[in-house]
């Protein structure tokens, strides 16, 4: 991406470039401070599984560790991915989060490995083995992680063969999975690869898949974290039929999940044809950003089709999903007004807002001061509103002014600092993305 020496400063004269780069680089650092301590210390001095491997997910408002602790592929990989990308970025904590990183890539390439029928476990049995029961469901969504972990790792520790285990669970996808007909995946496997097009009979018939989308169908979710993965996969390993299908998934999301004025179908058949659904702020946000870091990796950074598009998602959410008084994205909207459905915020939703923000901001700040503003909105409502001050980690869900924290007893995934869904990945990401371009954009 280019640099852009725009003032940080909307409605003021250009300041001189040597102040606007030191605003940068001192905006960089504190965001550094905040992943150093509420992001990285809080999660890796507590979650790594020294007896049984991985690492453990479920933890209190306080930190204190769940009585149950399930080993699910997506939270071990995004762990995994998180300490890979310390060792990549950060010189001076890759001694410690370089055995972080074996240590988890080498429970997905063994114990969350099916040796038997190949590619990814969903998850282990509570007893921390592996299920023996064909109706056992694989999904494209985990298994996506997986590659995206094990490809991050390899790149990281040097070791080809976690490279070589991300391309098998390619290979075993695109056997089992590709659609040769309307292009993309089919979602749902049995143990054995037979596509899973039903609901497994050992569910109720009423069962939506992991990720809450019916059995048989395509969803934005899983095609999106493809992409992302595919996109990692690709730049250690640069196959021929992988940029097919990463070629193919851009295409996908630019012409079938998404519509105009800058939104996307959360569900669709297999044909592709749009299901009802809401309107998925954060979301949209999250996929322009990996819109544009898929069309980079393909060596077509300056794509406009690829920028339009990704623009317009975030404008839109900026227009309908944006809280103008407190700062911060909602997460989701109604599909017929366009208006948020609640008004709480969750932790994720601002970490990818954050991302996106600084990315248009790179892009067009020349011409708009709108994303820099936006962005520092942003970070103001994380620090005052998401960010936990007495024991450190972000909120799940806080309320839309960001005093009062959300939670919901029945739910163990939304009631704690971590859980099967929450961990060091989405803010991870964001922030180290944030700290290299902020930087970047102080050295022009």
């Amino acid at each position: 991406m280019s640099s852009r020496c725009d003032s940080p400063s909307s409605g003021q004269p250009l300041a001189p470039l040597s102040q606007i780069a030191s605003e940068y680089r001192k905006l960089a650092q504190d965001i550094d401070k905040t992943l150093q301590k509420d992001t990285l210390d809080v999660w890796y001095s507590r979650c790594v599984d020294s007896r049984q491997g991985g690492f453990f997910c479920y933890f209190d408002q306080d930190w204190q560790p769940g009585a149950t602790q399930p080993k699910t592929l997506v939270f071990q990989s995004r762990m995994t991915w998180v300490a890979s990308q310390i060792v990549l970025r950060h010189p001076d904590m890759a001694p410690r989060f370089r055995e972080i990183a074996r240590h988890g890539a080498d429970f997905l390439s063994n114990q969350l490995w099916d040796a038997r029928d190949g590619c990814f476990f969903w998850q282990l049995t509570p007893q921390g083995e592996a299920p023996q029961d064909n109706n056992e469901v694989k999904h494209a969504y985990g298994i996506s992680f997986g590659i995206y972990a094990l490809a991050s790792a390899g790149k990281a520790l040097g070791e080809q063969a976690f490279i070589d285990r991300a391309a098998e669970a390619f290979l075993w996808l695109d056997k089992h999975g590709h659609d040769a007909v309307h292009g993309g995946y089919i979602e749902a496997f049995h143990r054995d690869g037979v596509p899973m097009l039903q609901v497994p009979p050992q569910l109720p018939k009423d069962t939506l898949d992991y990720v809450e989308n019916a059995w048989g169908c395509r969803s934005m979710n899983t095609h999106l974290h493809l992409l992302e993965s595919f996109t990692e996969l690709y730049r250690v390993w640069p196959d021929p039929r992988l940029r097919l299908r990463l070629e193919e998934l851009l295409n996908i999301i630019e012409t079938r999940i998404y519509a105009l004025p800058g939104i996307q179908y959360l569900y669709l058949t297999a044909d592709w044809t749009p299901l009802p659904g809401h309107i998925p702020y954060a979301h949209d946000v999250e996929t322009a950003y990996l819109l544009v870091e898929a069309s980079e990796a393909l060596g077509r950074p300056d794509d406009s089709g690829v920028w339009k598009k990704a623009r317009s998602l975030v404008d839109h959410s900026l227009q309908y999903g944006w809280d103008n008084r407190n700062g911060g994205f909602y997460h989701d909207g109604d599909s017929k007004t366009g208006l948020p459905t609640k008004r709480d915020k969750v932790w994720w939703a601002q970490a990818e807002g954050l991302n996106a923000l600084l990315l248009m901001h790179e892009k067009y700040g020349s011409s708009t001061p709108v994303y820099w503003e936006r962005f520092l909105q942003q970070w103001q409502f994380i620090q005052k509103g998401m960010i936990d001050a007495w024991t450190g980690g972000w909120f799940h869900t806080v309320s839309e002014d960001g005093s009062q924290l959300i939670t919901n007893p029945t739910d163990a995934d939304a009631n704690g600092k971590g859980s099967r869904w929450k961990c060091a990945y989405h803010d991870g990401r964001a922030l180290l993305n944030v700290i290299d371009r902020l930087n970047q954009l102080a050295g022009c």
